[in-house]
C-alpha cells in the first residue's frame, strides 16, 4: 500500500473511533437521525477544463449526515460528502469525486496530450458556520486511476432563503492542485 492510502486508512480510523468514543455514553455512533440529501444540479461548462466547446450536463449533489439542529447548507459546488462530526456550527468527514476520461477524440485541442483515465478523488472536508448565514468550507482529495496529484478547494458561501423553498447563494472559490494533478491533465 502506497504512503497516501496508509495515512488515509489511519485517518478514517482514527476519525470512526474518536467519533465512537466521544457518543460511547450515548449509544452507538451510528443510531440517531441522519439526513441525505439527493438531488442533481445542471450546468452549461466547457467540455473539458480549458475546451472552446460547451457542454450541457448534470452533477450529482449527494450529502449524508448525521442530522443537527439546523439545515444543513448544500451548494452544487460541493463534492459527494459524509459528515462524520456535526454538531451545528462545524461539519467535517469524508469527500469524493467522480472524474472521467478525456483522451484526444474528445476535442481537437487534445491531440499531443496523454489520455486520462475515468477515476476520482477521495478525501476529507471540514466546513463552519461563523454566523447563521455564511458558511466556509474546504476540501482536500487525492486522485484515484485518473490522476496521482492533491487537489484542494476552498469556499465560502453566503446563503439566503428567500421563500421555505427557495435558497439563493454566491460567493468566492479557489482551487489549488499539485504537480501530479497537472501532469496527468497537462
Amino acid at each position: 500500500m502506497s504512503p497516501v492510502g496508509k495515512i488515509s486508512v489511519l485517518l478514517a480510523v482514527a476519525v470512526l473511533s474518536g467519533a465512537g468514543a466521544a457518543n460511547a455514553g450515548e449509544g452507538s455512533w451510528l443510531s440517531g437521525d441522519w439526513y441525505l440529501t439527493v438531488g442533481a444540479t445542471g450546468m452549461v461548462a466547457p467540455n473539458f477544463e480549458g475546451g472552446k466547446k460547451y457542454l450541457l450536463s448534470a452533477s450529482p449533489i449527494i450529502s449524508l449526515g448525521k442530522a443537527g439542529p439546523a439545515a444543513r447548507f448544500t451548494s452544487r459546488n460541493d463534492n459527494i460528502s459524509l459528515a462524520l462530526v456535526d454538531d451545528g456550527g462545524v461539519r467535517a468527514g469524508l469527500t469524493g469525486k467522480f472524474l472521467f476520461s478525456r483522451d484526444d477524440g474528445d476535442a481537437d485541442e487534445l491531440k499531443g496530450l496523454d489520455p486520462v483515465r475515468w477515476g476520482g478523488e477521495v478525501g476529507g472536508f471540514f466546513e463552519f458556520y461563523p454566523t447563521d448565514w455564511l458558511r466556509a468550507r474546504a476540501e482536500l482529495r487525492h486522485g484515484i486511476r485518473a490522476h496521482n496529484g492533491f487537489v484542494a478547494d476552498i469556499a465560502a458561501d453566503a446563503f439566503y432563503d428567500v421563500t421555505p423553498t427557495v435558497r439563493i447563494s454566491g460567493g468566492p472559490r479557489v482551487s489549488f492542485a499539485s504537480a501530479n494533478y497537472f501532469d496527468a491533465y497537462y
